[in-house]
């Protein structure tokens, strides 16, 4: 489980976790997710020990649990490291905001 917060107090600092280990073989990632005031997640991978990241895809979440599937490759990636950004909605939140994530699956060819 991760929970990363948002705060009107620091509203530049957006909050991310990042797997600090490489994963091989990665096709793809599924995750539950929700938040509050609308928050988003962006999901990203890297193949350099985190040196750089891409392929970032947005996902709107909603105030209620839901699953999102991430797709890195049909083939798989070898090396992959993972990462989950908060993003602001259009409107920032006038209040202390929530990005929740669990039950994050990596699945990958063999």
């Amino acid at each position: 489980s991760m929970q990363m917060r948002w705060y009107t107090s620091a509203a530049t600092t957006l909050g991310y976790t990042y797997t600090d280990f490489d994963i091989e073989n990665v096709t793809k990632v599924e995750f539950s997710a929700m938040n509050t005031n609308n928050m988003k997640v962006a999901v990203s991978y890297s193949t350099d020990a985190g040196a750089t990241w891409q392929n970032a895809q947005t996902f709107d979440l909603t105030s209620s649990k839901k699953t999102y599937t991430y797709t890195v490759s049909a083939t798989g990636v070898s090396n992959v490291r993972l990462r989950f950004d908060v993003v602001l909605p259009a409107t920032a939140p006038t209040s202390t905001s929530r990005v929740y994530i669990d039950d994050v699956k990596v699945s990958g060819m063999k």
